[in-house]
């Protein structure tokens, strides 16, 4: 005579040995194989194990050169798993778009640069960075469904922020020079922050400081091979010093690449060169005049 166990899942015979209990194995064995061996659709993974809520509000903000373009736009209902709501969502991206076009410089073209979205919830906060209106779709669903994982009983909201620039990253006239283009450039958007400081806004510093055109610079300014170029230009961006090289480059001096060699590799945007004391001390020394812009540039860009 043998009785079952709950908890082990096993029988217990006369004896009082543990058997395994044998019940329907062999049917579980074939489900669990058959579902192993399926290949499930992107649509049948989304629909097994999308959480609740369907329906979220979601907030659209966007930006032009870290300015806010008026008007921000709040959805009640986003069903964030309908393909048609995304359509709609990028619709209004290219609308805004549209709308900073008509009221750029001539001969510039507005880009979409960024688009950051945040997951608001009581407690919580989940950002993250989506590469294109083409990921939208996928990028949302993929950071809701983490959130959603780590927060299983907190409701939440979206936030989008749009970031578009009509900054210029390419010479359009013959016999301009790259420096004399992103120093002008750059200094067009320099902001001033509340406590009287200036910075480069990071959206425009992620734009000057490519290794296009970090190289490009410094094949015009130095005297040397495209090899050594490329090398240097590496050696930039890998010790982390392009926020230094940037802010150079915006100074008021006439060889301002040579002046950042002299600060690096001594000095990158995270070890920057001791600030002056006074400007008193820097009227007549370019040296560290330089480091002054330099310093102040790179440590309060946004």
């Amino acid at each position: 005579m043998t009785a079952y166990h709950r908890k082990t899942g096993s029988n217990i015979s006369a004896s009082g040995d543990h058997q395994p209990y044998r019940g329907n194995m062999a049917s579980t064995d074939s489900t669990v194989f058959a579902r192993a061996s399926s290949q499930p659709t992107e649509d049948t993974v989304h629909t097994g194990i999308l959480p609740m809520p369907k329906d979220v509000s979601y907030t659209l903000q966007g930006y032009h050169e870290d300015k806010p373009i008026s008007g921000s736009l709040k959805i009640k209902q986003f069903a964030w798993q309908s393909s048609d709501d995304y359509k709609a969502l990028s619709s209004k991206v290219d609308g805004l778009q549209r709308e900073v076009q008509q009221e750029a410089e001539q001969g510039h073209i507005v880009r979409l640069v960024d688009i950051s979205l945040i997951i608001v919830g009581h407690d919580h906060e989940y950002s993250a960075c989506i590469s294109g209106l083409a990921a939208l779709k996928e990028s949302t669903i993929q950071q809701i469904c983490g959130f959603v994982f780590k927060h299983p009983r907190c409701q939440f909201r979206l936030k989008y922020y749009v970031h578009f620039s009509s900054t210029r990253t390419e010479i359009h006239k013959s016999g301009e020079r790259w420096l004399e283009m992103v120093r002008k450039e750059v200094r067009k958007n320099i902001n001033t922050s509340f406590r009287g400081q200036e910075f480069i806004p990071k959206i425009v510093r992620d734009q000057f400081t490519s290794r296009e055109i970090i190289s490009s610079i410094c094949s015009e300014e130095l005297d040397c091979s495209p090899s050594d170029v490329e090398a240097k230009m590496e050696h930039i961006i890998q010790a982390k010093a392009t926020g230094i090289f940037l802010a150079c480059v915006t100074s008021d001096q006439q060889k301002p690449i040579s002046i950042f060699f002299q600060l690096f590799p001594r000095y990158t945007d995270e070890f920057l060169p001791p600030i002056p004391k006074n400007d008193i001390e820097i009227k007549d020394d370019v040296y560290d005049r330089v480091v002054k812009q330099v310093y102040t540039l790179s440590t309060n860009h946004q």
